[in-house]
């Protein structure tokens, strides 16, 4: 009998990226959907493209979940001003992100994942002075 993997779900909300040391725990990357300021879901075309992304990603031997941030947290205040919205944040555990607007597809969210699994522990702003790993 063959199992079908389960469908990758964008429901979780997150209310901070703190929240993301527990439950995210098991995970070696996530997407983090930010919505449009005028958005109170997800939209239908970015679910589908996160899923596919996480299928292909996870084809590859890595863990990877969704989550969205919501739109009323000081973390999404912080955001966005740096990020066109909605949006989708790449992350990769130990590594980096990397921000995807615009027009969400596969590619471009497998693309960011990549971007930010070579990032090598620092921002894109550079390392934080005394930051491990970081010259």
């Amino acid at each position: 009998m063959v199992t079908k993997p389960a469908e990758v779900s964008v429901e979780t909300t997150i209310g901070a990226f703190a929240e993301l040391n527990t439950v995210a725990a098991k995970s070696d990357a996530v997407f983090v959907y930010l919505l449009g300021k005028e958005e109170t879901s997800v939209n239908a075309a970015a679910t589908k493209a996160m899923q596919a992304a996480v299928k292909t990603i996870e084809a590859k031997g890595s863990k990877c979940a969704i989550f969205t941030l919501k739109a009323g947290s000081p973390d999404y205040a912080n955001l966005a001003s740096q990020v066109a919205l909605p949006g989708v944040l790449a992350m990769v555990k130990g590594k980096g992100m990397n921000a995807v607007s615009g027009e969400i597809t596969e590619t471009k969210l497998v693309q960011g994942y990549v971007a930010a699994s070579s990032a090598g522990g620092c921002g894109s702003g550079g390392c934080a002075p005394g930051a491990p790993g970081c010259k």
